[in-house]
């Protein structure tokens, strides 16, 4: 498998590639990328892509010998060696400033007849090279059209001037300008001259010296408003005036396009038409009005009615009525109707449910047979809801709640609203109803400022899960099921270790007593333990406690769930642990017969010598021990995501590794084939400055999958030696 090579591969202009073998392949198995070179192994020639196609550089080898032919203007040749070859210079030929040439006396018309492409000729611009009489108009292709004053034609500019090109225009100019006629009898031959045809099909044919006059006639005048030249760019102008047509016509104006004085079109009635002018230059258009007091009762058809779709429901409040008001019709929503109805209609009985009405009657609300005293229910139906949008407010002194399950959004229940001292709300509180047997009550007593929950009249237990307070005063026996966790025990007042330490406990005490015995004197003192009997089980003093020292001896093993010591610990036989914790960082795991592990922590090494990530970084202490997670702190892994669109426009990725120093080692791989890949790997930042916390990392194109880089610090490394004999 070949190296992948991502970047251009730059020598330097010093070093050789030397020994190298180009890639074997054959043109159709290659890329085609510009510049790109091979050794075809189909044709055995070397071979490059110029950008478009491939081109041998070699062919068949070296040339082996040269020979020369008669007649063909060369001497010499040979086989090896260097050879040397001669021009024969003959007629025609000759040798002009190291040129060869043809002898200009030496070229004939034969050589230049039909053999000379026309890019190979320059321009004749030396005069009377090429005589009138070589022009040959007789065999020339004619025009095919009628001349135009764009076509061309050659002009000898002031008689023996320079030859320059001129339009048909400036021809027909000139002859409009400058031709002048002796007598009126000039005559232009007009052939067969032209027709024209009146309306009613009478022909007459216009020739030379023939005249046609427009007769004027009819309010219409016919003048020569322009007399002037009369070519294609000013034109003879005759002009046809209509004068004011006053007089009485009949029939159709086939060809009128206006009046010459519009006309106003109104008209008056039931319907009007608004005063619009009208000239006839295009069709008639106007709004008609039919007049407010037109319309009677007598125009209209039932079938205004009856012929609309039935509005069976639906009714709403912006539907629409039709009504007189005092003689004018309007239209009027049905909400102008409802709040008409709303505050004109009365009854009888006096049951309209206006607003005063509705709050006399709620006010006056009792039961259906007018009792005192009696329920009053609203609603029929168990499923009916009951909305209240504003404030409820009940005066009575019993409200009773009869539901399953009560449902309320407020935050919080206030009870005995209003009063001005604590001592009201005492024994405030919720009663849950025991039936049969005692109630359960929640209330505040107002003596003790505290919450009271009794049964009945005894106080009763409270179950939580966690009661967090800031003081916590218990009058009765306290039962810990669980662990007891305290920052400090008082016994009526005084510390626990007070009382204890001003207890002295005999042989006859019960088992769970133990005896101490104080004392300055350096002796050590037996802790004896009893049986369940009472029975000395170790009064051998193998557990002993030396209040001189300070110290607790045992002859075995001590066991515990957790040991915690503030001070040092002094072992002088074998220490032995599943593992090890120095300052919080877990350490390497060893056993007593494994000490090999300690090989390499300096003798002036303590138990809190763990070094640092940073000087881990920096590779220069001799006293610290490394631990995996600060090894670590000294390689980054970084994946360069191809896809990413600055990259692909840029082709280079800056990676922070922030290790502090230009002394890194960087390996590339390719996330997809695992590959080993190089690509441009600069200790700098994205804009080439140096940098110990950045690297830039440079390709030649965007490569197919990701690229993985792993960076790794050698900072505080060995220095070597350098040698230069």
């Amino acid at each position: 498998m070949a190296i992948p090579i991502l970047n251009h591969l730059d020598l330097r202009s010093a070093s050789e590639l030397q020994n190298a073998i180009l890639h074997k392949t054959t043109e159709g198995s290659a890329s085609n990328v510009e510049g790109k070179i091979i050794y075809d192994t189909g044709t055995d020639t070397i071979k490059f892509y110029n950008g478009s196609s491939w081109i041998n550089l070699d062919g068949s080898g070296d040339i082996s010998q040269i020979t020369t032919a008669s007649g063909s203007g060369l001497s010499g040749g040979g086989s090896s060696g260097n050879i040397t070859l001669q021009v024969v210079v003959g007629d025609p030929l000759e040798i002009l400033s190291n040129t060869i040439t043809v002898a200009e006396t030496s070229i004939t018309n034969a050589m230049l007849a039909g053999s000379i492409s026309p890019t190979k000729l320059s321009t004749i611009t030396t005069a009377n090279k090429v005589a009138l009489s070589s022009l040959d108009i007789d065999g020339g292709t004619d025009i095919g059209e009628a001349l135009v004053d764009a076509d061309l034609m050659i002009v000898d500019n002031g008689a023996g001037g320079t030859n320059r090109k001129a339009t048909m225009g400036r021809l027909k100019t000139y002859m409009q300008n400058n031709l002048t006629f002796t007598t009126n009898t000039d005559t232009v031959d007009m052939g067969d001259g032209f027709v024209i045809e009146d309306g009613d099909g009478t022909e007459v044919t216009v020739r030379e010296n023939k005249q046609v006059k427009f007769v004027e006639g009819g309010g219409i005048d016919i003048n020569f408003t322009d007399t002037n030249s009369g070519d294609d760019g000013d034109e003879f102008d005759l002009t046809f005036t209509v004068q004011t047509l006053n007089q009485d016509t009949t029939g159709n104006a086939a060809t009128a396009t206006a009046l010459e004085t519009a006309r106003s079109f109104t008209t008056t009635g039931d319907v009007v038409i608004a005063s619009t002018s009208f000239d006839g230059s295009a069709n008639f258009s106007a709004a008609a009005t039919i007049q407010s007091s037109a319309v009677e009762a007598s125009m209209l058809n039932n079938n205004i009615i009856s012929g609309k779709t039935a509005l069976t429901s639906g009714l709403a409040s912006t539907d629409e009525l039709m009504i007189s008001d005092a003689g004018t019709v309007k239209r009027m929503d049905v909400s102008v109707l409802q709040s008409y109805l709303q505050s004109n209609l009365t009854f009888s009985d006096n049951n309209d449910v206006n607003n005063a009405n509705l709050l006399t009657a709620l006010a006056n609300l009792e039961s259906t047979s007018g009792a005192a005293n009696e329920n009053i229910t609203i609603g029929t139906d168990s499923g009916d809801t009951i909305v209240i949008t504003g404030n409820l407010q009940v005066s009575g002194t019993t409200t009773t709640v009869n539901s399953t399950t009560v449902d309320l959004n407020d935050h919080n229940i206030k009870l005995d609203s209003g009063n001005s001292t604590s001592a009201v709300v005492d024994g405030a509180g919720i009663t849950l109803d025991g039936g049969s047997g005692d109630d359960a009550t929640f209330t505040y007593n107002a003596s003790t400022n505290a919450f009271d929950f009794k049964l009945g009249s005894s106080f009763e237990d409270i179950k939580a899960a966690k009661v967090t307070a800031t003081t916590l005063d218990i009058s009765g026996n306290v039962d810990v099921d669980g662990t007891l966790e305290a920052d400090a025990i008082t016994v009526n007042g005084t510390a626990l270790n007070s009382v204890i330490a001003g207890v002295t406990v005999s042989n006859a005490t019960l088992a769970s007593t133990v005896t101490v015995t104080n004392s300055t004197a350096n002796t050590a003192f037996p802790i004896v333990f009893h049986n369940e009997s009472n029975g000395l089980l170790d009064d051998t003093g193998t557990l002993t406690y030396n209040p001189s020292s300070g110290k607790l001896v045992a002859p075995g093993e001590i066991e515990a769930a957790s040991l915690d010591i503030s001070g040092n610990v002094d072992v002088d036989g074998t220490l032995e642990t599943d593992a090890l914790t120095i300052n919080g960082t877990t350490s390497v795991a060893f056993t007593s017969s494994d000490n090999s592990k300690l090989d390499g922590i300096a003798s002036g090494a303590t138990a809190n010598s763990a070094a640092s990530k940073s000087e881990v970084q920096t590779g220069t202490n001799t006293t610290k021990f490394v631990t995996p997670d600060t090894l670590a702190s000294k390689s980054v892994h970084a994946t360069i995501d191809v896809s990413n669109s600055t990259f692909t426009s840029n082709l280079f990725a800056e990676i922070t590794h922030n290790l502090n120093t230009e002394d890194v080692i960087v390996q590339l791989f390719d996330s997809s084939t695992k590959e080993t890949v190089y690509a441009d790997v600069a200790r700098t930042d994205a804009s080439g400055a140096t940098s110990n916390d950045e690297i830039k990392i440079t390709f030649a194109a965007a490569p197919s999958n990701d690229i993985e880089v792993m960076i790794t610090s050698i900072k505080g490394s060995t220095a070597g030696t350098v040698a230069y004999s």
